[in-house]
């Protein structure tokens, strides 16, 4: 007979064996804070046409899009996504990020890279925080 310890729900671990049986993924929230600046390149040029800000997209791990109602038209928004990377005692989970203004006809790349959970990374001509 098999022993089996159930660990906070996350899974099932059968003692006395090195497997692991999780019974299901876990999905987790994070908050991104994004703030690009107000011109795109060095000749001072406005995101989008007649001066406008940009509308902000944000792509995690070359996979998942996301954005919100508020994050269009403006050098500042707040953008939750998902994913099943999980921060905990032992580990810092930390993503691939890459920025994009949305337009009509072609999108303006903002910046990306790497940044990690707790951290503030600098993207291009944006910059990020993550919760």
């Amino acid at each position: 007979m098999k022993r089996v310890l159930i660990v906070a729900g996350a899974g099932v671990l059968v003692l006395g064996s090195a497997t692991a049986m999780h019974a299901a993924e876990e999905i987790n929230k994070y908050e991104a804070t994004i703030d690009v600046q107000e011109s795109k390149g060095d000749k001072g040029k406005a995101w989008d046409a007649f001066g406008g800000a940009p509308d902000i997209v944000l792509e995690v791990d070359g996979t998942a899009r996301y954005t919100s109602g508020a994050c269009f038209d403006t050098y500042h928004c707040v953008i939750e996504f998902v994913s099943k990377k999980k921060n905990g005692l032992f580990s810092t989970p930390s993503w691939r990020f890459s920025i994009d203004d949305a337009d009509v006809a072609e999108n303006d790349h903002v910046g990306g890279g790497r940044c990690s959970f707790g951290g503030t990374c600098r993207l291009g001509r944006a910059t990020i925080s993550i919760r």
